[in-house]
């Protein structure tokens, strides 16, 4: 039957000192949406024959849990979907319609929905590093943009975040020392690319180079790419273009370089593992 192994998942994030509320899940074969607590997910699933889940999006653990599993994930392209559809069919925003806007969107066009495969590198202190960067930055931009009358304060949390960003980058590098000794022209950029081989997916889960590339929106003609992982890898250029004297500006990519360095990383994780 059309749509039998395939579920359609509304998923709740946990929320902060109150009961987690189930997640909603829509079946197409039953025709009905079922409300599943967390710690029942896999065991629901299961039972109902499910091999392949849709959902707009959950935090990367717990979609880690669902690949163990053994379950294929497809997650939604556009967010933006759920709320066009939820408009175009006058339903109103509440969990349960929520996961069948899933289900109809995904007969409209199967294609709006993209495979999840597990990232080349997984490590929540990746993630962490990331933000503490993020907001070191912000206070730059906040002094930068005068306010003279927090200085002394800004300073001062600058300089805790820098300590707590210098201790953790050195632990990831230590952590990662094997995987960075096949990057020795990238030192220098080491921080952006263990962020970059974060955000991207296994590198064998690509046909080839050309779908990478395709990934990153460094193909003409890209619709649908991940923007995240593209700008760390236009950070990742940058201060590889510096190093090497190579012409490069911030605000206007060289993206022919871009691309050069897109496929030295690409085949450099393919020749020697993730």
């Amino acid at each position: 039957m059309y749509g039998s192994m395939r579920a359609f998942i509304d998923y709740q994030m946990e929320r902060m000192n109150k009961s987690r509320i189930p997640h909603h899940i829509y079946i197409p074969k039953d025709n009905k949406v079922y409300r599943v607590r967390d710690e029942d997910i896999i065991d629901f699933l299961r039972s109902k024959r499910i091999r392949e889940v849709y959902l707009e999006n959950a935090p990367t653990e717990w979609l880690y849990n669902l690949l163990d599993n053994s379950f294929k994930i497809y997650i939604l392209r556009f967010k933006r979907l759920i709320k066009e559809y939820r408009k175009k069919y006058n339903m109103k925003k509440n969990h349960e319609n929520d996961a069948t806007l899933l289900y109809i969107i995904y007969k409209d066009n199967p294609r709006k929905f993209g495979e999840y495969h597990k990232r080349e590198l997984y490590d929540p202190s990746i993630q962490k590093y990331k933000a503490i960067l993020r907001k070191i930055a912000k206070i730059r931009q906040m002094r930068d943009d005068g306010y003279e009358e927090y200085i002394e304060q800004l300073s001062v949390i600058e300089k805790k975040l820098l300590n707590e960003a210098n201790k953790l980058y050195k632990r990831l590098k230590r952590k990662y020392k094997r995987i960075l000794e096949r990057f020795p022209e990238f030192e220098g950029t080491y921080g952006n690319l263990l962020y970059f081989m974060s955000l991207i997916p296994e590198v064998n889960s690509f046909r080839g180079a050309r779908s990478f590339l395709i990934y990153l929106g460094l193909r003409t003609r890209c619709r649908i790419w991940n923007r995240e992982a593209r700008q760390a890898l236009i950070e990742i250029a940058y201060k590889f273009a510096k190093k090497q004297g190579v012409k490069y500006k911030r605000e206007k990519p060289n993206w022919k370089f871009i691309r050069k360095i897109a496929l030295m990383i690409f085949q450099i994780l393919r020749d020697g593992g993730g």
